[in-house]
């Protein structure tokens, strides 16, 4: 078995297969950890996990990439950051859930 322990099948990118790209990878023997990077796809994250009994699982928090808006060019992508406080409160309850293997 195989672990890919930081992917982002959480990411808006997956809206759409998520969960089939989830199944294809425990098909393969490929277990996934979704890292979120901030609230949403946190959440998300955990949400994904959830609906599966095993082999999938989340690692949750805010990247510093989003405590301030910024414009981020990297060699393929593009994106302009959504500044987001950290909300304590939010994570604290989140990471009780049982499908949370981590914080970031």
């Amino acid at each position: 078995m195989l672990i890919d322990t930081h992917a982002h099948v959480n990411f808006r990118a997956y809206k759409d297969d998520a969960k089939e790209v989830l199944q294809r990878s425990l098909d393969a023997g490929v277990w996934v950890v979704n890292v979120g990077s901030q609230i949403d796809t946190s959440r998300q994250a955990v949400e994904l996990a959830s609906q599966f009994e095993q082999g999938v699982y989340a690692v949750i928090g805010l990247h510093p990439e989003h405590t301030h808006s910024q414009y981020v060019d990297e060699e393929e992508t593009h994106f302009k950051t959504r500044e987001e406080d950290f909300n304590e409160a939010f994570y604290s309850e989140l990471v009780s859930h049982p499908k949370v293997v981590g914080i970031n």
